[in-house]
Parts: C-alpha cells; structure tokens; sequence
C-alpha cells in the first residue's frame, strides 16, 4: 500500500489529525446492532442524493480515482483510465476511451461491481449482517465505531474485526455517502463533493466509444 494513500486516509494529509480509533472492540452489543442499523439506513440517502464526487482507490497496489455524478435517475461514475459507465433515462451504458483495450460487454457492465463500492452497496451488503440482535450477529466478529472528517464531511466509521484480526473498514457521512472504505484488500478515500451538481457535471473523455449494455 502507497505511503501517500496511507497518509491521506488517516488524515496525515493536508495537516489534519490522525483518524485513530481508539475504541477497542468489545463484541457485538445491542446498542452496535442498533448504530451498525442507522449507518446502513444512512448509507440509503445517497441514492436519491444530487452530487459530484471524488475518490482515490487502491488495489493491488495500483493508485487510481473515480469520480461520480448522481442526479437521479441518472449516474455516470468515470475512472481515470478513461473507462465510465451511465444510466440515462433509463438505459445503461457502459464507454471507454479509444485509448485503452475496450473489453467485450456482452451486455455485462465492467465496472458495476467496482462502482457498488463507492455507491454504498458493498457496505450496506456488509452492514446487514449486523443488523438483527446480537444473538444473530456472525460468530467470532466484533464492531468499533469512531467519527472522522473526510473532504469537509464528518463521518461515522465502523471498524469489524474477525475476531483480534481487522476485517473491514467503512466510513459513512450523514448523506449517506461513503467516504472511507478498506474491504477486501481494496482502500478508498473521498477527497472531494459537491452536492447539488448533475451527473453531466464529471466530464467524460473525449472521443470514447459508447456501448447499450
């Protein structure tokens, strides 16, 4: 993992605090079940949010940044290798630059599993296994929770361990975007927004080839 993407999601960056969790985990209480609840519903509020957004990802110790534009019903959320996909009045398209290697859609967007990570489907996904009683929580993990700002917009964070052994991390803010992210050896970190803004706002590389998926 890069040093500089480190530093920018504990906060390292631009003189702002460590995000240090303190909390140490003490298994899966009523009142978690009850916090890791609302932070799922939270995560809920961005889909019908208006905005312009932006993350640094990393995976596999590859840096990139995505961007993406919501005005509901329409998204288009861009990476930076010049790949984007869309929904626009109803249809779903899947474009890439005519830089890079296009791959076969075969009516299968490319990059809809990446974008479930920053759109908040993942962390809800992970977020409900919690989201019952104690009793029905996964044996074995247990929950931290902790506050933090991430591009002016103050967070809610849990922590899951498996266990003494760190599982996952996710941040959410109070619109219900999702500001930090490390699930499955992936890292993201929201370093701009901007509510308001139309999806036509996050702009596309130019000449890119468009495929109906």
């Amino acid at each position: 993992m890069s040093s500089a993407l480190v530093a920018l999601a504990l906060g390292q960056a631009s003189g702002l605090p460590a995000r240090a969790n303190s909390a140490s985990p003490v298994g899966v209480t009523a009142s978690q079940v009850m916090a890791a609840g609302t932070l799922q519903a939270t995560i809920t509020k961005q889909w019908t949010l208006s905005y312009r957004a932006t993350w640094t990802y990393e995976f596999k110790g590859k840096v990139t940044s995505y961007s993406l534009g919501q005005s509901p019903p329409s998204t288009r959320f861009v990476a930076t290798n010049g790949a984007w996909d869309e929904t626009v009045g109803g249809r779903d398209y899947f474009h890439c630059a005519p830089a890079m290697a296009c791959p076969r859609v075969n009516g299968v967007d490319p990059l809809f599993q990446t974008r479930n990570l920053f759109v908040g489907v993942e962390a809800s996904d992970e977020l409900g296994g919690f989201n019952s009683t104690p009793a029905n929580a996964p044996a074995g993990f247990r929950l931290s929770f902790s506050t933090f700002n991430f591009a002016g917009l103050a967070s809610t964070c849990v922590t899951v361990y498996d266990g003494s052994s760190f599982s996952q991390e996710w941040c959410v803010a109070h619109n219900g975007v999702v500001t930090y992210g490390r699930y499955a050896g992936r890292l993201l970190v929201l370093t701009n927004f901007q509510q308001g803004l139309p999806s036509s706002a996050v702009t596309l590389p130019p000449g890119a080839l468009r495929v109906e998926i």
